[in-house]
This record gives structure tokens, sequence and C-alpha cells, in this order.
């Protein structure tokens, strides 16, 4: 079977396969890149955070020097990292709904549509020029 135009009768359609958006492969390495850098403040805000925690303990653990006040001092802390990784989950998700559900309000289907439905709901920023 042909499928030109010259072999189509009349009221006959031919469906059309879409075609590949030719910037979507553009937008793989600045969505790894992105995803790469917040995986990586992520981590070492955890680290930085995990390594003060530790750091205070053995001082405050050494100047005691009893076993009791190690003990409290080390339940104080596996609380404090557990409160920093409930948190950390929280927020993630907390911001990854919000963001997910302004984008299904929005109604929109791809970022561009999303974009521009929400330059038109929020008025650009002007700048005014003085004049002398």
């Amino acid at each position: 079977m042909n499928d030109s135009k010259d072999d189509i009768s009349d009221g006959e359609t031919i469906a059309t396969l879409p075609t590949k958006d030719p910037n979507k492969n553009q937008k793989l390495p600045g969505v790894v890149f992105v995803l790469g850098l917040s995986g990586m403040f992520l981590l070492s805000g955890f680290g930085g955070a995990f390594s003060s925690l530790k750091k205070r303990s053995t001082k405050l653990s050494a100047a005691h020097g009893t076993r009791d006040e190690y003990m409290i001092h080390q339940e104080g802390r596996n609380l404090a990292l557990k409160a920093l990784a409930w948190g950390t989950l929280y927020s993630t998700l907390g911001t990854g709904l919000l963001c997910y559900g302004t984008w299904k309000l929005s109604g929109a289907s791809t970022f561009e549509e999303f974009r521009s439905k929400m330059k038109n709901l929020f008025s650009p920023l002007t700048t005014k020029t003085s004049s002398n």
C-alpha cells in the first residue's frame, strides 16, 4: 500500500505518528545537572549538620566523663539526627507536593504551557527609568 496523498480516497485520513521534540535531548543534561547539584547540596548540608553535632557531642562527653552522662548525650544526638532526617523528608516532600499541585491546578501539560500560564498570571516586573 502506498501512503502518498494521490492514493487517498475521499473522506479517508491517515493517522500520523507524533514527531519527537528536538529539544527533548537538550533538556536531559540540564535535568541531570540540576538534580545532581541539588543532591550534592542536600548531602553537604546534611553531612555538615551531622559532623557539627558529632563534634559537639564528643566535646561534651569528654568534659563530663561519666558513662551515664555520655549515654544521655548519645541519646540526645540520636534524637537530633532522627529529627533532622524527618525534617528533611517533610520539607522535601512538602515542596515537591506544592510544586506538583501548582502544576496540576494550572492545567498545563507541558513546561512551556505552564511557563506561559504563569507569565500571564503574574505581571512582569518593570523598571522605572528616572528622567532628569
